[in-house]
């Protein structure tokens, strides 16, 4: 059993990431990871928001997806009486089941969509045209973002997105853009 006297673990971040290696033993396997394939054993941690000190670590086989480990993981710490109320999780945990499990256990979270995900392309289809207005203006760390928080329903459940774009981001892959079109336009193409 941990020690948690005075600890708040109430807030948590749970993250997972890939350990490249060619080690010969049962958890390394082939992982294809944003197209990038190697053979990895999978690490899933869970921090302190507050302190970013680790309450939890977990390995498993490296072509395990994250989607597959979030359950288990919650299940886990529970079972260690770490009474978590809120959680950033990283994008890969995104699945129907994994948010219903969220809903059911009253853990709220915030996570950042897959912009390959339908739910995503209904809120930029629906919110994109009316998002860049100065209402929706905000800086945050020296950076301007256009934020708009939006009431939607998640798996049968009240929730909200954030839909955002952030200018400098924008203007970066808008100049980009431009670069690769003018070099193919000139008959040759461009590594940019």
């Amino acid at each position: 059993m941990l020690d948690r006297s005075g600890l708040d673990n109430e807030n948590v971040l749970i993250d997972s990431t890939g350990l490249p290696n060619s080690i010969h033993f049962p958890l390394t396997a082939i992982s294809n990871h944003n197209g990038e394939i190697n053979n990895e054993v999978r690490l899933i941690y869970v921090v302190q928001q507050k302190t970013g000190l680790p309450l939890y670590f977990r390995y498993c086989s490296g072509n395990v997806i994250d989607t597959m480990t979030l359950i288990r993981c919650l299940e886990e710490l529970k079972a260690q009486e770490v009474n978590i109320k809120f959680a950033i999780l990283d994008a890969g945990y995104y699945t129907e089941e994994n948010i219903r499990e969220l809903f059911d256990n009253k853990i709220s979270f915030v996570t950042r969509l897959k912009c390959n995900l339908t739910i995503y392309k209904e809120l930029v289809r629906e919110y994109l045209s009316s998002l860049e207005s100065k209402e929706n203006l905000v800086e945050y760390n020296g950076r301007y973002v256009y934020l708009k928080c939006v009431p939607i329903n998640l798996h049968g459940h009240s929730a909200y997105a954030y839909i955002g774009l952030d200018i400098e981001r924008k203007s970066s892959e808008s100049r980009n853009t431009f670069r690769r079109a003018k070099h193919k336009k000139n008959g040759y193409k461009s590594g940019v």
